[in-house]
């Protein structure tokens, strides 16, 4: 029997775990999912995993043509995102009283209608540039009811009609916040909230004290997220953030960018403690987890990126060391660069984190510390295109 004899057939338990290392790989995804009949499952739960849908634009209807052909599709889609991106610049004030029955744009009828009832097993909601009132909650409690993070970007509504979905929705979990705008406004009383983890993308944005004033009575955040901090100001209100919910929160995550372009010529993780310190303010015993990331976006200037972090750490690591944290059980560090590799390779980085935390593990042997190290943090999405 001679070479060409050999048949090499490699289990589909190995092949499925080859692919999920792929998860962020949109073009190698569709090459696997042209491969063979027996990769395509594996290759589509991830190339669809996450759907963004333009409800005003020709992906809509291609989308709803494919999973009316394909249901199967329909069930890999555990994150879905409806945007109407025309419509954010002619949203109304949320004082006025009419945004209450004002009715949604005939295409974002039709994405709750014709496509909503197709995804049985969405997880995650997020909606961009739309009204949130009476008819929109009702639209979204209908088809989403099942929702664990919903994720508003752009958005307008008053305080109650946001408060009265969240107590609509029973396994809701999780809220994001990105540049909402919310009126205080509240004509009835607020129920108890589901909420435990909120998240806030560039915390100075419109609206969010409003949201955290009201959270903070009538929710119990116990985690906290605050990424995208890239300016001073993001900084003073990422630092005043955690004030209303130093007795309920017990993991705290904040992401500062590094290279700032614009008024702030110099690291932005150099505000973690000039100024006022966020970590003096975030500070409390009941907080027994710490995520800490810094992200780079100009591979060039990783050397200066490298140096400062490390220099940074060994006073984050004293304040660490402060019994204003003595909860602490978890801390993550994690470095991340878009673009080239540049000049420091992954076990340098490596090697630089852990001495620069050196003496805070030797002196608290019961905080597990975890590294990552990547190269591009970023999300990411299908913006529906055919295969």
């Amino acid at each position: 029997m001679g070479p060409k004899d050999i048949n090499v057939i490699v289990p589909p338990e190995l092949t499925d775990q080859i692919i999920d290392h792929l998860h962020d790989d949109t073009r190698a995804l569709r090459q696997c999912s042209l491969t063979c009949r027996s990769w395509l499952p594996a290759a589509r739960c991830h190339l669809f995993e996450r759907v963004r849908i333009d409800c005003a634009c020709r992906t809509y209807n291609e989308f709803l043509h494919l999973i009316r052909r394909e249901p199967v599709v329909a069930d890999s889609v555990h994150d879905f995102v409806i945007e109407c991106r025309e419509h954010y610049h002619s949203l109304p004030d949320p004082e006025q009283a009419e945004l209450r029955d004002l009715s949604m744009p005939s295409c974002l009828q039709d994405t709750f209608d014709l496509i909503s009832p197709l995804l049985k097993f969405v997880g995650r909601l997020t909606l961009t540039g739309l009204v949130l009132n009476n008819v929109t909650r009702s639209a979204i409690t209908s088809r989403f009811s099942s929702i664990h993070t919903l994720r508003l970007s752009r958005c307008i509504t008053r305080a109650d009609d946001l408060f009265k979905l969240f107590a609509a929705l029973p396994h809701l979990e999780c809220f994001e916040h990105h540049a909402n705008v919310i009126s205080a406004a509240h004509d009835s009383e607020i129920p108890s909230l589901p909420i435990h983890t909120l998240r806030v993308i560039s915390p100075h944005m419109i609206g969010i004290w409003n949201l955290v004033t009201l959270l903070a009575l009538h929710a119990k955040v116990d985690t906290l997220i605050v990424t995208h901090v890239l300016r001073r100001t993001d900084f003073l209100f990422a630092n005043n953030l955690m004030l209303p919910f130093r007795d309920t929160v017990t993991r705290f995550e904040l992401t500062l960018d590094s290279i700032i372009q614009g008024e702030d010529q110099h690291p932005a993780f150099a505000m973690v403690y000039h100024d006022e310190n966020i970590l003096y303010s975030v500070h409390s015993e009941r907080v027994q987890e710490l995520e800490l990331g810094f992200g780079c976006h100009n591979a060039s200037s990783e050397s200066m990126y490298m140096a400062t972090l490390q220099k940074h750490l060994v006073d984050i690591a004293t304040i660490l060391l402060s019994d204003k944290f003595r909860g602490l059980k978890r801390l993550v560090v994690r470095t991340s660069t878009t673009g080239d590799e540049g000049t420091v390779l992954r076990p340098q980085r490596e090697a630089i984190i852990y001495s620069s935390l050196f003496h805070l593990m030797q002196r608290r042997r019961s905080i597990m510390l975890i590294v990552v190290v990547e190269k591009i943090w970023r999300p990411r999405e299908l913006n529906y295109d055919p295969l």
